[in-house]
């Protein structure tokens, strides 16, 4: 038979329990409209359906449940106080704990929402945190007296929730927009994720939106670029839109940036094709049958094989096009304003880390570490800490700017080692080796500090070439042997990180620097400042319709049935001399020559405040400086982005779902983003 249970607790007067008959050991719920059946009498069964189904009715059993523990503790201590047993409140305590005061919390709903999701995305607390019993003793009263409940369950929609409200708010404002990508990959307790950051600008200023904190389970360029063009159809973002992408110099990275390009090329061949005739079309259709038909899983491949897939289309449509194009006599552009951009943060440490490779820097490097290492014995930590020295820190191989601080925290303890080395002999160095540390540091001072600049989030390309160029001329004036190596390094790597046509444009837009560039590359930058203005005209013509009618000087009030017909025969004049397409190109060149007369700007200005005063007189280059100076010349926001993973995924919740880590990410990053 089932146990009896206590009939006189509140719960199960919301219930009805059969012992026999057709619900035989059932209980069924008589709240109205719900006839809930369940098993046995168990009272925590019908406790928990009445607080997932039922809160208000939960709410009032938690009240009338309070008071019977507060009788309840009442009668304990009173019997309590009457045995031998030990008090755990002396008399005086006693009486003033009795004696607590309650006060009003004038709190709304939603605030109690907005603080349990901020205190589990914003810092970085796990989401048990809600079930705690000390935490549950102080918001339980909240939450009776606003009639609901919160629990991990309940905040982990209300997180998802709010994540799909970010995202539909990046998707607003990035409508029709050209924007920058910035990405990464980095492993934390054994889970690859990557990290997809945009740029744009917006009122003047660098706008920084997180994407995505996705987990990847294979890091080849195609996986990779298959998690990226999902990722921007869950934002309703157009791939053809990207303007730039900004990734490290892995090898992987780059040619994810390769095969988004290739893609947009093919987009762009598509919808160049769409006024052909039908024959074209034919065409085009018979072929897309015959590469279903021959089609396979390229993700089953090896990357050898992707290789060699990507060579046979390479060939296969160098050998096409050119031949669609002389049958048809059609013009086919295949250019798009797509480039990829190398950081600049990663671009200076390889420079640095070049220099480390020499012999000499190296054993200096390693021998510094050893010292380190011994000076951190507990036997020396205490004799420093009685010197009023700090302990000197270990360096990550990996990062040359640790590396900086071991040296500098080393030279601080120069006199400890000399005085103490007279009996320990792993702390008796000669002074060459002092020598050669501290000329070590000092080069790489102006380095240090340009590592530190360039992680700024308001950094624009103009400024990022400032801090380079600095850096190089403070490096070679130390005139050492490793300033002058550093900077060689720098110099050699800087061919490479600049050669990209969206960098020579943004420099080209900033008054501030384009006196820099020679006369390649400014005919690049222009001759891409022109490609840009046409697809900026392609995506939104309708602004450029708006100037062309303001340069007229029409009055637009009342439009009557003559002025349509004098509209009517200007624009068919026009179609016949010059197309809208042309005449983009004729405007904005007349633009960049104007613009050439100019004189240098204060290299202390802002970049955006001087286009502030050039919009009116040059339409079409501010319209193209708002895409172009956006440019990310660093991916130091996504490396952000993995620091910050830390506080969520942590040795504790190291299991957490993908996509809540998503969720969470998505609106941590995103606020701290909007609050830097």
């Amino acid at each position: 038979m089932p146990k009896i249970m206590n009939c006189d607790n509140p719960v199960r007067r919301y219930f009805k329990y059969h012992a026999e008959g057709e619900n035989a050991n059932k209980s069924i719920c008589k709240i109205q409209n719900c006839n809930k059946i369940l098993a046995g009498n168990h009272l925590g069964n019908l406790k928990r359906h009445l607080k997932v189904f039922h809160a208000i009715e939960y709410q009032q059993i938690l009240l009338e449940e309070d008071e019977i523990s507060t009788d309840t503790t009442n009668t304990v201590s009173m019997s309590s106080t009457s045995s031998n047993s030990p008090d755990l409140f002396p008399p005086t305590q006693k009486r003033m704990h009795s004696a607590d005061k309650t006060i009003n919390v004038s709190i709304k709903r939603r605030a109690v929402i907005d603080g349990c999701i901020e205190m589990v995305t914003i810092n970085g607390r796990p989401l048990k945190i809600l079930e705690d019993s000390g935490f549950r003793k102080i918001v339980d009263p909240i939450f009776r007296s606003l009639g609901f409940t919160m629990n991990a369950d309940v905040v982990r929609n209300h997180i998802c929730n709010r994540a799909s409200l970010v995202r539909k708010a990046i998707t607003e404002q990035m409508k029709k927009k050209f924007f920058c990508i910035k990405m990464d990959t980095a492993t934390r307790l054994g889970r690859t994720i990557l990290g997809i950051n945009v740029q744009f600008i917006y009122e003047g200023k660098i706008i920084i939106r997180n994407l995505a904190t996705t987990e990847v389970y294979q890091t080849t360029s195609i996986n990779l670029k298959c998690i990226l063009l999902k990722t921007l159809e869950r934002y309703n973002l157009n791939p053809k839109f990207i303007y730039s992408i900004t990734t490290d110099n892995g090898a992987n990275m780059l040619k994810t940036v390769s095969l988004i390009r290739e893609m947009n090329r093919d987009f762009e061949y598509f919808d160049n094709n769409e006024e052909m005739s039908e024959n074209v079309h034919n065409f085009e259709d018979n072929q897309v049958h015959t590469d279903e038909e021959n089609s396979y899983d390229v993700s089953e491949c090896s990357d050898e094989d992707n290789n060699m897939i990507n060579e046979q289309e390479n060939e296969n449509n160098q050998e096409t096009l050119p031949s669609i194009i002389n049958d048809l006599g059609a013009e086919v552009h295949t250019l798009e304003v797509l480039r990829g951009m190398r950081c600049a943060a990663h671009t200076l440490q390889l420079s640095i880390l070049d220099v480390f490779k020499t012999e000499s820097i190296k054993s200096t490097i390693n021998k510094s570490r050893r010292l380190v290492k011994t000076l951190r014995l507990p036997k020396n930590l205490e004799a420093l800490k009685n010197m009023d020295l700090k302990r000197p820190v270990i360096d990550c191989v990996t990062r040359w700017g640790s590396t900086y601080d071991m040296l500098e925290s080393l030279l601080r303890c120069q006199n400890f080692c000399q005085v103490f080395g007279r009996h320990q002999t792993r702390l008796n160095v000669d002074s060459d080796f002092w020598t050669s540390l501290n000329d070590l540091k000092n080069a790489l001072g102006p380095a240090k500090i340009t590592s530190c600049v360039l992680q700024a989030q308001q950094l624009y390309p103009g400024d990022c070439l400032l801090y380079w160029k600095k850096c190089i001329i403070h490096t070679r004036k130390i005139n050492s042997f490793i300033s002058n190596s550093i900077a060689e390094a720098m110099q050699r790597r800087e061919t490479t990180l600049f050669d990209c046509d969206s960098f020579k444009l943004a420099i080209f837009l900033d008054g501030r620097v384009n006196v820099l560039l020679d006369e390649n590359t400014l005919r690049e930058a222009k001759n891409h400042l022109i490609l840009l203005s046409s697809e900026l005209h392609n995506i939104d013509p309708v602004i450029r319709e708006g100037q062309s009618v303001s340069n007229n000087n029409i009055e637009t009030d009342e439009v009557d049935d003559l002025e349509l017909e004098l509209r009517a025969a200007a624009a068919d004049r026009s179609s016949g001399l010059v197309s809208n397409q042309d005449q983009v190109v004729l405007d904005i060149q007349r633009e960049i020559v104007n613009f050439m007369q100019l004189p240098r700007e204060d290299k202390s200005k802002n970049i955006m405040d001087i286009w502030t005063t050039l919009k009116k007189m040059y339409p079409l280059m501010y319209e193209c400086a708002l895409v172009a100076l956006a440019l990310p010349t660093t991916q130091v926001t996504v490396e952000r982005l993995f620091s910050s993973l830390k506080f969520i995924l942590n040795d504790q919740r190291n299991r957490m779902n993908p996509s809540l880590l998503e969720d969470i990410m998505v609106v941590r990053s995103n606020y701290l983003f909007d609050k830097s």
